[in-house]
């Protein structure tokens, strides 16, 4: 069986015209949101393999401190984070 052309085309008129300006905007915002949000993730995904290759050239004392350093980081966000959303920090 192949793909209908005709059919698949009265298809996508049939629900684009269900559409409206707002709708198609809102979607269309959705869509730049979750590029935002996938550049995001990216973008945090290099930095993590950078400090990892950087961790690689270090000397064990330097790998510390940057453990201590990135440690240090993520409790002083975790606070931020859990004040932002209402909790009371740990």
């Amino acid at each position: 069986m192949g793909l209908d052309l005709n059919e698949l085309r009265d298809r996508l008129d049939n629900v684009l015209n269900q559409e409206t300006a707002d709708s198609l905007n809102e979607w269309i915002n959705n869509k730049r949101n979750m590029g935002e949000e996938h550049w995001s993730m990216e973008k945090f995904m290099s930095v993590l393999d950078d400090i990892q290759s950087l961790m690689h050239g270090l000397t064990l004392s330097e790998r510390n401190e940057l453990i201590d350093e990135l440690t240090h980081l993520y409790e002083r966000y975790n606070i931020y984070a859990s004040t932002r959303n209402g909790e009371k920090p740990e």
